[in-house]
């Protein structure tokens, strides 16, 4: 692999010379008794912040003492490609950053980054996320860590840095494996740890307790280590408290669900869940007010509620009602045509009868805009 890298970050850029740069960089330190005011200052006239949050980032960098220092960090992300507003994104989630020395920290640890397969758009992802990143001693390790657990997939690496938060700040031995080791103890392979971690609930940030709280409650909803959705069930119970479960619950009571059908919903599809309830609603009005699905129908088929209605359950069935208009009879219930790819359902349904009804195509394409006949 060609390592890539950043050319040599060039001397700071040359700033209009007024009194604020004067007073700020007249001395090679900056005067304890006068460093929060100046700070605040720099950060404004530099940076683009408010005096409110100039004045609270202030105090987090009080170990900034030249104003060159700052000044070589935000070239440094510059010429890395950061904007002004991701800039200032990472100096408030990270304020120290801009008191680190270019040469002895941020590059040499970039240099790592970029031998691990990032590109420049990734790293701004990555860094934004985990600005640690960058002023760690030896991230490599950790980096490492993760590499070897997600296959060395780059695209898995990037998802799962830029969706955790904070996530490389997490001590490998010391907190990271044993974390790792009591998701292997419940029963859940690396692909599903790796899954969780690419999901980004930051489930894997969380404490050793709860975390035994959420596997606890995964397999009380049914869920184990023998069924093929474990994995994502307790991805998907991570980021839901009990309370909230409950009040789903009782949402689909509404629509005549018992509590069995609800956990065998949850179990066939652990992320419906997640949908909001007035989406649920407009679906639930069109497949059953519309498509005539029955209630224990779509429990049984929960999969149906995870699809667009505008892009996927309206147009695919406004175009089978097109289909048996002219003749064409389908076998197979709603689930047949919607869980279909793209793909296979233009080759099954759209192409195999577009010399025998000429207007096929324009029909399903005025159904993908929501301009069908049938409404």
């Amino acid at each position: 692999m060609i390592l890539l890298k950043l050319s040599k970050i060039p001397e700071p850029i040359s700033y209009p010379f007024n009194l604020l740069r004067f007073s700020f960089s007249s001395s090679k330190t900056l005067n304890p008794s006068h460093k929060p005011n100046l700070l605040t200052q720099y950060l404004i006239s530099s940076c683009g912040f408010s005096q409110e949050k100039a004045t609270k980032l202030s105090r987090h960098i009080s170990c900034l003492t030249s104003p060159s220092t700052a000044d070589s960090v935000r070239h440094f992300f510059k010429h890395l490609g950061f904007t002004d507003t991701q800039l200032r994104s990472l100096i408030t989630g990270y304020p120290t950053i801009l008191s680190a020395d270019v040469s002895k920290t941020l590059q040499p640890n970039l240099d790592i980054l970029y031998s691990m397969g990032f590109s420049q758009p990734a790293l701004r992802k990555v860094i934004t996320a985990n600005p640690r990143v960058l002023v760690l001693e030896s991230p490599l390790p950790r980096l490492n860590f993760w590499a070897t657990l997600l296959n060395n997939n780059k695209k898995k690496m990037l998802a799962v840095f830029s969706r955790n938060r904070g996530l490389i700040n997490h001590d490998v031995d010391r907190i990271v494996a044993p974390k790792i080791a009591l998701l292997k103890k419940y029963g859940l392979s690396e692909a599903d740890i790796g899954m969780i971690a690419v999901r980004g609930q930051r489930f894997i940030t969380r404490s050793i307790e709860s975390m035994k709280e959420v596997l606890k409650r995964a397999r009380e909803l049914g869920f184990n280590s023998e069924s093929s959705m474990y994995g994502l069930g307790v991805s998907s119970v991570s980021s839901i408290t009990g309370v909230r479960l409950e009040e789903k619950m009782e949402f689909f009571k509404e629509y005549g669900w018992s509590k069995e059908d609800f956990l065998t919903a949850l179990k066939k599809a652990p992320f419906f869940i997640h949908l909001k309830e007035e989406n649920v609603r407009e679906k639930m009005e069109f497949l059953v007010g519309r498509a005539g699905c029955e209630q224990s129908y779509i429990a049984s088929n929960p999969l149906l509620l995870m699809f667009s209605l505008e892009k996927r359950l309206k147009p695919r069935y406004y175009f089978m009602e097109f289909l048996n208009s002219n003749g064409v009879v389908r076998k197979g219930g709603l689930c047949t045509i919607i869980y279909l790819s793209e793909k296979n359902f233009i080759d099954q349904f759209v192409l195999r009868y577009k010399e025998t009804l000429p207007k096929v195509h324009e029909i399903y394409v005025a159904a993908r805009a929501g301009r069908s006949q049938f409404k």
